[in-house]
């Protein structure tokens, strides 16, 4: 947990991405086009990375990537608004309702089957994700089952939703953030770690077609986050 992230109202969510490029960084980057690739598409979602662990972990892994891809990169972190406390405890079902963040490494039991039940309604196969172990190694193979989470009404509240899955980029599991889209206005501020005169701007993704979205998490060929043509 961060130093911005604590259990009051109003706190504020910090997560971290990066972003590869060959020759020089632009001035200016949109946020909707930095979010952490994973390998598989997660329509209506940005991530990053959430938790200093991670992070760290994660800008290690990115600067083996760039090295070995022949890239360069930066950190790009962005803070996500949240209007309800964050609870300092294992949460229970009876406890979604009342936040706006939702960690799956901070759940009891009881609130991993009733994701799991969640999911199966929505028309996944409940699989073997009915107890906590299994259900977090289902995600490490499937993480697109958060973005169909985050459609369900009961979960449609949460502005964050935290949990373990390798990025693109990484063979290894790290702790990831994910914001759904409809809360975009939740996020306050985004700014380039490394390169701080860079601008990152927070255009709406509803302002291109929704294919684009979710282009930067899709699995690619190309490296993640390189520089395309502009069109």
């Amino acid at each position: 947990m961060t130093k911005n992230e604590n259990d009051k109202p109003g706190a504020l969510i910090e997560l971290s991405t990066v972003y590869f490029y060959t020759g020089s960084l632009p001035d200016r980057l949109s946020l909707r086009d930095c979010g952490l690739a994973l390998p598989r598409k997660m329509p209506g979602l940005i991530c990053g990375l959430y938790g200093r662990q991670s992070k760290q972990e994660g800008f290690m892994v990115a600067h083996a990537y760039a090295q070995e891809n022949k890239l360069e990169f930066t950190v790009i972190d962005f803070t996500v608004r949240l209007d309800f406390a964050i609870n300092p405890g294992k949460m229970k079902p009876e406890d979604l309702p009342l936040h706006d963040f939702l960690s799956l490494n901070q759940v009891r039991r009881q609130t991993w089957e009733s994701i799991a039940f969640a999911l199966e309604d929505g028309g996944t196969s409940r699989a073997s994700a009915s107890i906590e172990e299994d259900g977090k190694k289902l995600l490490l193979t499937r993480p697109d089952l958060i973005a169909q989470l985050c459609e369900l009404p009961d979960y449609q509240h949460f502005r964050v939703l935290a949990f373990d899955a390798k990025p693109v980029i990484s063979a290894q599991a790290l702790q990831v953030g994910a914001v759904p889209v409809r809360h975009w206005a939740a996020i306050e501020s985004a700014v380039c770690r490394l390169n701080p005169t860079t601008q990152v701007a927070l255009e709406y993704p509803g302002d291109r077609p929704r294919r684009a979205v979710v282009e930067a998490n899709a699995p690619v060929s190309r490296p993640l986050g390189a520089s395309r043509p502009r069109g």
